[in-house]
């Protein structure tokens, strides 16, 4: 067994195995999108020793935001292998491999889209992202849409793709989890939805506060499907849904998948969508110390935590360390720490669910998964802004 990056001579070889392993693609681009990303991706292969390609997975090379900062993530997509290459450990090589890659390259965080949740826990990656599905037959508003100040107009791509861009990264740069969406990330973005419609709000003045994209289905009924919504002021926001419901006797359903965060409840006088929560895509945290110097933590008088990893796959970031921050400064120092310092432990992904906000320190304590003092760990999450994480770019 050899790993090695895959190079552009290789991608014949890189091809036939995705196409083995993901016949399905609705786009019916793949070669044309991997195009796209090539130069902002790291492709990794496992070949026997006939020089065979026999397991592959990409790393794409993001920034995420992170309460106002960027931290360089890595996103882990298009992990296959051919069935007899299957149990043979290639998997679990790739992904040391992988993780160590990151780390020399400065990637913090890591997030990738599961097929088993369990599977991917054995590499220290945990769920991070959750979803509200939402589906709509009928709208009763708690707001009169005719009253609604602004106009909201269809516009094309090429016309306003630099005002949704710039509206994109004002809604979610102080969020946690969303990809900050350099231009191949939206060439491709664009490439996976091709068919879509989009439709920008503008107010009173003719500024840009909003913008949806959508598209049309015929799954047992017409359904009008909601990919990305976007609003900057409430006004926004009902505009935009008054243009949805503006479309009603046309459709039998709509649908909306958002962010866990996103409960439209305050919109109707009767709130009774069908809504559904799903899980969604794992993250980890890469390097434990190069992540916590990183932090954003809040602003406050200067405190001092002990912190310990235990059993990670990645066993750089098996340890204790000393923390000081003041939400200025911070300093973390990997050692034994103060005996008489009250430590608190977890495993990785108990870290990456505490400072990603998917998960309180008071229900990780109560599930056993945070040792320690409840009343220090409380503290330290004081240090930790509360926002509910976001992700809307699947890979």
């Amino acid at each position: 067994m050899t790993i090695k990056y895959i190079s552009s001579q290789k991608l014949g070889a890189y091809f036939d195995l995705q196409n083995y392993a993901f016949p399905a693609d609705p786009a019916g681009n793949r070669e044309e999108r991997t195009d796209v990303i090539w130069d902002s991706i790291i492709p990794l292969g496992v070949y026997d020793e006939e020089g065979s390609l026999q397991s592959a997975l990409i790393i794409r090379q993001y920034q995420a935001f992170m309460h106002g900062k960027k931290l360089p993530m890595g996103g882990i997509a298009n992990v296959a292998s051919y069935p007899e290459a299957r149990g043979q450990g290639n998997i679990r090589e790739l992904f040391k491999e992988t993780l160590s890659i990151m780390r020399k390259e400065g990637m913090l965080l890591s997030y990738l889209s599961p097929f088993s949740y369990r599977f991917y826990r054995q590499y220290g990656y945990e769920l991070a992202f959750e979803y509200r599905e939402y589906r709509f037959t009928d709208f009763s508003f708690n707001f009169k849409p005719k009253k609604m100040k602004g106009t909201v107009e269809r516009v094309k791509w090429k016309n306003e793709q630099d005002v949704i861009k710039q509206l994109y990264t004002q809604k979610y740069e102080n969020a946690v989890g969303p990809v900050d969406r350099e231009e191949w990330v939206w060439k491709e973005n664009k490439l996976r939805s091709s068919d879509r419609t989009i439709a920008v709000y503008r107010n009173e003045s003719g500024d840009p506060e909003g913008y949806i994209f959508y598209r049309f289905n015929d799954q047992g009924g017409l359904v009008f499907t909601i990919e990305e919504l976007v609003a900057l002021t409430g006004q926004a926001e009902k505009a935009l849904w008054s243009f949805i419901a503006s479309h009603d006797s046309q459709f039998d359903t709509f649908t909306f998948k958002t962010g866990a965060v996103n409960n439209l409840s305050h919109l109707f006088n009767e709130p009774r969508a069908e809504q559904q929560w799903v899980s969604g895509m794992m993250a980890r945290i890469v390097d434990f110390e190069a992540f916590l110097k990183a932090y954003p933590f809040k602003e406050g008088a200067n405190q001092s935590f002990v912190l310990e990893v235990e059993n990670d796959f990645a066993d750089w970031n098996n340890g204790v360390y000393t923390l000081n921050t003041d939400g200025h400064a911070t300093e973390v120092k990997k050692g034994e720490g103060n005996p008489s310092d009250e430590k608190i432990s977890a495993d990785i992904q108990t870290w990456s669910q505490l400072f990603m906000g998917t998960r309180t320190s008071e229900d990780l304590y109560h599930q056993e998964k945070l040792h320690g003092k409840l009343e220090t760990i409380k503290a330290l999450e004081e240090l930790i802004e509360k926002k509910q994480p976001e992700l809307y770019d699947f890979f």
